[in-house]
């Protein structure tokens, strides 16, 4: 795959993932939320977009510039991640679930 193929996937893959629309939409309601001001919100935004994507830069900057470390690296957390999946799916639908019914239970008016 070309490079220019493999940035035109990912971009498409971006467009239309619902777990990315979810949270960048989310993120727009609460910076709406609490009413900062145009130019502090835009800087709040800002603010989530890079450290959202801070981590894939960190990732590719240390396999451009160390590749063989960097294999290695990642071929660990992949295997551990592998390993602990069940983990760690139960965990994250555990902390979701909980946070998506207290919001529910306190716009019902519950709590």
């Amino acid at each position: 795959m070309t490079p220019l193929k493999a940035f035109l996937l990912g971009a498409a893959l971006i467009a239309i993932g619902a777990k990315f629309w979810v949270f960048t939409l989310g993120a727009i309601g609460v910076i709406g939320a609490a009413d900062l001001g145009r130019s502090a919100s835009v800087v709040n935004f800002l603010a989530f977009v890079a450290l959202t994507v801070s981590i894939h830069l960190i990732l590719i900057g240390f396999a451009a510039f160390a590749p063989g470390r960097a294999a290695v690296l990642l071929d660990a957390a992949s295997d551990w991640l592998t390993r602990q999946n069940r983990r760690i799916m139960i965990v994250l639908g555990l902390v979701f679930g909980i946070w998506f019914m207290v919001k529910a239970l306190n716009g019902l008016g519950v709590i």
